[in-house]
């Protein structure tokens, strides 16, 4: 029998507008790399086998299997689908920047039906 598990993408805009706030007050940015850490943290205590995959766009860089030199740019795959550790809890607490860049959450989430399909092929598998 599979056992239940998630896959959660989390899909984040870094452009230099997330790091906007009025005076004194927390960013966007901030608070979703706030959300990010808790939910790391939770799946990573109670030893969850769910996944998660973290996608960032807006970035000054492309690193993405679907770029083609034209479409898809400004989009990082920064850890594909994966039971969450400490490296991709310090990535989302220390690594994450903001970027002058423009990107598209619609191509980002784009990334994101291969992976979980996979998965879902993966754990729907009958064990031999």
């Amino acid at each position: 029998m599979a056992a239940n598990k998630e896959a959660i993408a989390l899909v984040v805009d870094v452009n230099d507008c997330m790091t906007d706030a009025p005076g004194g007050q927390t960013s966007a940015l901030q608070h979703a790399l706030d959300a990010i850490t808790l939910i790391l943290q939770r799946k990573m205590f109670s030893e969850s086998k769910d996944e998660v995959a973290l996608i960032l766009f807006g970035t000054d860089r492309t690193d993405n299997p679907l770029h083609d030199g034209d479409n898809y740019k400004n989009i990082v795959i920064q850890r594909p689908l994966g039971v969450p550790d400490f490296d991709l809890f310090e990535m989302v607490s220390e690594s994450v920047q903001a970027s002058p860049e423009s990107g598209d959450c619609i191509l980002s989430v784009r990334h994101l039906v291969p992976n979980c399909l996979q998965l879902i092929r993966t754990v729907a598998a009958p064990a031999s």
